[in-house]
């Protein structure tokens, strides 16, 4: 295949890998949060809008209120949808690495404790 001038091999991988990304962007679902008394829209996967309600249901508390916590506890830097995202891999690997774990984390993340229901 004749290249046109200036075009490169780069030019051509970056070409074919431009409709992944988008592709995988579009799998993004955007859903309204009400956090600190204010609506604001949040692009989340859907495993991590599943992940949110999952610790929201474990602790008893609504996706609402557990996003407020997050973004109280957030750096200044951060966005809340990045928060959100670390949020919910620091309480699986908390989880992964020790049950009893959780609690410290939601104390350090959150001041909350952890609801264990699993065993009722």
């Amino acid at each position: 295949m004749v290249q046109p001038l200036g075009a490169s091999k780069l030019s051509d991988t970056t070409a074919r890998t431009v409709p992944k990304r988008h592709a995988m962007q579009q799998h993004l679902q955007t859903r309204n949060l009400t956090v600190n008394g204010r609506r604001t829209s949040v692009r989340l996967e859907p495993v991590f809008w599943k992940g949110l309600h999952e610790i929201a249901d474990r602790r008893e508390i609504t996706i609402h209120e557990l996003a407020t916590e997050i973004l109280n506890k957030k750096p200044r830097s951060s966005s809340l949808t990045s928060a959100v995202r670390a949020y919910i891999v620091g309480f699986y690997r908390a989880m992964c690495l020790e049950p009893s774990i959780i609690n410290r984390f939601l104390k350090e993340s959150s001041g909350a404790t952890f609801h264990d229901t699993s065993h009722s």
